[in-house]
Order: structure tokens, then sequence, then C-alpha cells
């Protein structure tokens, strides 16, 4: 059985480990490769959207080691805006190129707002909201209407993530919830490695305050009761420990997901890397993975702080 104990000493090791990796520029870099396996050869790949997962993590932990580990993401994250507040998925350091999406200024914008710069964060509502389709969901790309575009199911519960109950966010919300109410959501998870990832994102948006998703809740926690453990990496299990914690699911559910995850720290105080997200564009086969052990690390910081907290 775990104890306070185990979490606060998990929790140490997971945050030096990040301080030793963490870079003059406030980044921590993951890696991408070309397999999914992790087989191939690793090239170091920097970018807001994995400095975000990892900073939502260390931010939540709170004391002075996880505060200075935060402050230099932060500024990461600041520096890496594009005028109007939004972010594409490559970091300028890396000299690639990609269109503004609205996962990374989903993603980034939540952890940003409410802070001194809040105000450069002010026009770009607007532009999320205007790029929806037809049917009232989030497209992913920041492009013109008419140029190619796509729709996955983990943007939009980012996005709500973000904007929260909004009249403009209530049709995506809908289709999201239809989505899981009739497990059909594997086909509109686009750039993620499965519909775990789907739930996380579902549950930290209706944590964070879209109520509209609140029939998700029921749907993924019976699902969550239902996995086979062992199948699954670490960031898998991370994503589904901290859904059943943001859902509020059952004390045994939680403690059994927490337990299983921290039985894959190493004593570094690392976690595995596995998948987390992939490329290139839709509709193009998958044939690069991003990855890493700081990304699993924050993931995994975020549960242990959410069990801490109870």
């Amino acid at each position: 059985m775990l104890t306070p104990d185990h979490v606060e000493d998990a929790m140490s090791r997971g945050l030096a480990w990040l301080a030793d990796v963490q870079e003059g520029d406030g980044d921590i870099p993951v890696f991408a490769c070309r397999r999914r396996d992790l087989s191939g050869r690793r090239h170091l790949d920097s970018s807001p959207f994995n400095a975000a997962h990892i900073l939502e993590g260390v931010r939540a932990c709170g004391g002075p080691e996880a505060g200075a580990i935060a402050a230099g993401l932060e500024a990461y994250l600041w520096r890496e805006a594009s005028p109007g507040g939004t972010w594409s998925y490559f970091a300028r350091k890396t000299g690639r190129k990609i269109d503004d999406d609205l996962d990374d200024t989903s993603c980034c914008a939540a952890l940003l707002r409410g802070g001194e710069r809040d105000r450069d964060l002010a026009s770009n509502r607007e532009l999320i909201l205007a790029n929806r389709d037809e049917h009232g969901r989030f497209k992913t790309w920041l492009r013109p209407p008419e140029a190619r575009n796509d729709v996955d199911s983990v943007v939009n519960a980012n996005v709500l993530w973000y904007l929260g109950d909004h009249e403009g966010t209530r049709a995506a919300a809908a289709w999201l919830c239809e989505l899981v109410r009739s497990g059909a959501e594997a086909p509109t998870v686009l750039y993620y490695e499965n519909r775990l990832t789907l739930y996380f994102a579902l549950a930290r948006a209706l944590a964070g305050g879209a109520s509209g998703l609140a029939p998700v809740r029921a749907p993924i926690l019976d699902r969550l009761e239902r996995v086979e453990l062992g199948a699954l990496d670490a960031v898998e299990l991370a994503f589904c420990c901290r859904a059943a914690q943001d859902l509020d699911g059952p004390a045994e559910l939680r403690a059994r997901l927490l337990e299983a995850l921290l039985g894959r720290q190493a004593a570094d105080g690392s976690f595995p890397a596995a998948p987390v997200w992939n490329g290139p564009e839709h509709p193009a086969p998958r044939s690069v993975w991003w990855a890493g052990e700081p990304l699993t690390i924050g993931l995994a910081l975020g549960c242990l702080a959410a069990a801490r907290g109870r």
C-alpha cells in the first residue's frame, strides 16, 4: 500500500531528475524516433508542446525546486509564442517550420493564462473560435478556411480545457460526448497513440470547467476499471491514472492505477520513455513518434501531485 511518504519520495526524485537535464534556456528536450518501439535512432527534439506537459506536472508539485524548474519552462514557452498568443509544435532553435495549431496553442495558453502577461493571450480566443468546421468542431491547424485541415478529438478536448464552457464550444463538446458514448473514438485520434490520451484530455478539460463534457465521466470510468494494467506502458498508465483522478473515480481505482504507475519508476527517479504523440500531418501514414523520460516524468508528477492533494 502506498503511503504519503512514498508519494513524496517519488515526486522528489522525479523533480531532481528533471532539474538535472533542464537546459539553460529553460527547455527540457525529448526525442523523436522513426520506430514506434523506439528501437531506432533517436533525435533530440525541442517543442513547446512537450514543455507544456512537463510544466503542468512540475507546477502541480509546488515547492522551491518545482518552482525553479517551472519558471524556466514558462520563460521558454513565452519566447516560443507567436504574435497573437499562438504556438506551433517545433521550437525555433530546431530550425523546423510548421503552422501554428490549436493543440499547442490551447495547452500552452491554458498553463500560462492568469499571469503578468495574460494580455498577450487576449486575441487568441477569437482565432481559435474562428477555426471551426461546419459542425462546430475545432480544426487542428491555424490556416485559411480553404486550406487543407483536419479534426482531431484530442485537439478538441484540449481546446475545451482552455476555453471551458462557452457557446462556441458546445457543438464540439456534444460531438466528443457522443464519440465516447458510442465507443467511436479511435478513428478521431489522429496525432496520439490511442483513446487513453483522449480520456486524459477529456477528464482534464472537465475538471478545468468544461461542464458540457460531464456525460463522459461514467463511460470513461467504466472503461478504466476494465483496463489491463500490465499491458500498458508508463505513459498510458499516467493518462489512465490522471483521468481517474480528474473524474473523481473510485478510491480503489485511483490507488490501483497510481501504484502501477509508481512501479515503473527507476531508482534514479525517471520513468521510461514511451510514445506519446506522432506525425506527420494526417492523412500521411504515421512515421515518427515523440517520447522521452522527461515527458513521462512530467505526466507522472501530475498524478503524484493529485494523489497528494487528496
